[in-house]
């Protein structure tokens, strides 16, 4: 079986890491051949380089939309896939329109939920949104989400028979591996250390989270722990002038965007989700891989399924930072329960969210819809 999967590769994030994995555990079965294609240079392009998969990018920053279609229609002629696999709004409508003219099979995998619901009618972003509905519902096969909660979600956009759920995963080892990187992270003896990881948009809700950490460290209990916050994102700079307004510097960090951010969960006592949605975070996984507890709010049901609703990992932030600063301080006095749940959450993350069963899964689901 050929595979080629088409992605936008300008990142190293949740999504970008989830397909590094699935590509460099397919590239060793035996009867499947993948390409990569990527519209953009970048780490993704590197790291699979670094493994010998086969990589073209088709630089988005040198090239037209139709362009790149033309340039893929050439690489399809040349590959002939059984199958294309699109990642992403302008990945999925460049890549299901010339599967469509190719006569080749194709699927999407949706990462998230849409950011951009709440922008006006007529924006590019929404035009852009629906040309990218229109593109799944008509000339590509199948809809893969990342949970069952964000398949819920796709209802309303997607025929129930095209939407497929195929978890995220996490490659355990790989993850060990990468935590052992040496990093300048200086971490003082009593203290205590709480992190925020992802993209600093609105649907994170940084805001809560800057929120409940200045509670926090502005409380008598609460002097000796640090909060980390590691990424980027367009709300970065507001997020930076808030903790330099407050004069919090000394307690709340903004590491900026961090390739491998492993070496830095692993030194953390707690990973905080304040999002208004998820659907399956790498970042989730990589912390329990790494046994580092998870607290997150009950709203996000597939977070709270994966912890077992309390079992694996804390599912009661609260919705508000008074309530969220109480949680943090309740959950790092109780050393004993922490250490117990992220040995559970471990577990739970080797034996049921591995990249082997995952990328088993997405073979299956190409098999079925080529009958190859």
């Amino acid at each position: 079986m050929k595979v080629l999967q088409l992605a936008s590769g300008d990142l190293w994030a949740g999504a970008e890491v989830q397909l590094y994995h699935m590509v460099c555990s397919m590239v060793l079965l035996p009867d499947v051949d993948v390409w990569v294609v990527l519209l953009n240079h970048g780490q993704l392009e590197r790291e699979l380089k670094l493994q010998g998969v086969t990589v073209i990018v088709l630089n988005e920053n040198d090239m037209g939309g139709l362009k790149i279609a033309t340039a893929l229609w050439k690489i399809i002629r040349q590959f002939k896939p059984d199958i294309i696999h699109t990642h992403r709004i302008k990945e999925n409508i460049i890549g299901g329109c010339v599967a469509k003219i190719t006569g080749c099979k194709s699927v999407r995998t949706v990462h998230g939920a849409d950011e951009f619901k709440g922008d006006p009618l007529f924006s590019k972003s929404r035009i852009l949104a629906l040309v990218d509905n229109l593109a799944g519902r008509f000339f590509q096969q199948r809809v893969i989400a990342v949970s069952p909660e964000l398949k819920e979600k796709l209802r309303a956009e997607y025929s129930p028979s095209s939407l497929v759920v195929i978890n995220n995963s996490v490659n355990v080892a790989y993850i060990e591996n990468k935590s052992l990187e040496t990093i300048n992270f200086k971490k003082n003896k009593g203290e205590l250390s709480v992190c925020f990881i992802g993209r600093f948009v609105s649907v994170k809700r940084v805001d809560l989270f800057y929120e409940l950490a200045k509670e926090t460290v502005l409380s008598k209990a609460g002097s000796n722990i640090h909060f980390y916050m590691i990424g980027d994102g367009p709300l970065w700079e507001k997020v930076k002038q808030r903790i330099y307004t407050d004069k919090l510097e000394s307690n709340i960090h903004l590491t900026g965007f961090v390739s491998n951010t492993a070496p830095y969960l692993k030194l953390m006592d707690l990973l905080v989700f304040t999002s208004e949605h998820e659907g399956l975070p790498m970042t989730l996984l990589e912390a329990m891989a790494l046994g580092v507890p998870v607290l997150a709010r009950k709203e996000l049901t597939t977070i709270a399924q994966v912890l077992c609703d309390g079992q694996c990992g804390y599912v009661d932030l609260g919705v508000d930072a008074s309530a969220g600063s109480s949680r943090i301080l309740e959950i790092l006095n109780n050393k004993d329960a922490m250490k117990n749940i992220s040995m559970l959450a471990k577990a739970k993350v080797q034996e049921e969210f591995s990249i082997t069963v995952n990328v088993q899964h997405y073979i299956q689901l190409y098999r079925k819809i080529t009958d190859c």
